[in-house]
């Protein structure tokens, strides 16, 4: 029912009620998005900043970023181990 997209033309997280055809958030991100992921096992959503050097750890149920994951220079797709407790980048 929600989906979550990042852009790199504005910068930004959107947060979208499928349903309802309506962006719900649009959260400013400090570097170009680059993908997110959502967690199977916990409402944490990962973000990748491709000119941030870093990966955003985003609250899916207070709609408030939880912190940063410092990474090298360009992160850019994301996987979580199948029991969902290893991120990698």
């Amino acid at each position: 029912r929600t989906l979550y997209t990042v852009t790199k033309d504005d910068s930004a997280l959107y947060v979208c009620d499928v349903a309802g055809r309506s962006v719900r958030q649009r959260l400013p991100l400090p570097a170009e998005g680059y993908t997110c992921l959502a967690a199977p096992n916990r409402p944490e959503l990962y973000v990748s900043l491709w000119g941030g050097d870093q990966v955003l750890v985003y609250d899916t149920r207070t709609l408030a970023l939880l912190g940063r994951i410092a990474t090298g220079s360009r992160p850019g797709d994301l996987a979580l181990s199948p029991n969902g407790r290893t991120l990698y980048v």
